[in-house]
């Protein structure tokens, strides 16, 4: 329900007649019993939906929480199960920002409330040094992506902490909602946003 979706919706139906695109949600609602194996669950919907049509071409939009393909303990992502499935037929692409704003929900400190949040704007300022986010921030002022296969260098064979921002967080963990990834296990490609901007909610 955002500004930006509705123009790339618009985008879409002028070139429909000559290359069709159809939008499916392939998310799964979150309970105790769906959340341990969620993962597993989206991903079989991408699945059976690929593999309806030999013809099909999808692109899977999650965070990289979900699309990396490396299995994590406790919670193997997404990838994963798509990598095994498609083998190279899958691309993993991870996107990182550094400074600037974007949309979330802040969670209370003390009583945390997990229902009827609305959005707010979240700011940051500064990269911690050990994230990844503080390399990448070095190679230029605008955005830029790389494929991971056309470098050989070992320093993308190790672990880095990435942020890791969702739905919702509080704010005294700003600089603690990461994860560790290994880009050249983890992902193929990364897209990289020196500055990012918020969304734009539609009324």
């Amino acid at each position: 329900q955002t500004g930006e979706f509705v123009e790339l919706v618009l985008a879409l139906r002028k070139t429909y007649n000559t290359t069709p695109l159809s939008f499916y949600g392939f998310d799964i609602e979150q309970t105790k019993e769906t959340l341990p194996i969620r993962d597993q669950l989206m991903a079989k919907q991408v699945i059976e939906y690929v593999s309806s049509d030999p013809a099909i071409k999808a692109f899977a939009w999650a965070h990289n929480a979900h699309v990396k393909r490396a299995s994590k303990v406790p919670a193997i992502p997404m990838g994963h199960y798509l990598n095994e499935h498609f083998g190279n037929k899958y691309l993993a692409i991870g996107l990182l920002f550094g400074s600037g704003n974007f949309s979330s929900t802040i969670i209370a400190e003390e009583h945390p409330d997990w229902t009827n949040r609305k959005l707010d704007t979240i700011t940051v300022d500064d990269i911690p040094k050990e994230f990844l986010e503080h390399q990448l921030d070095t190679l230029g002022a605008k955005p830029y992506y790389f494929s991971i296969s056309d470098f050989t260098s070992p320093y993308l064979a190790d672990s880095f902490w990435a942020r890791s921002f969702g739905w919702g967080l509080k704010l005294s963990q700003l600089n603690q909602q990461a994860e560790r990834i290994i880009p050249d296990k983890d992902f193929d490609m990364i897209v990289y946003y020196p500055k990012s901007t918020i969304t734009k909610p539609l009324e």
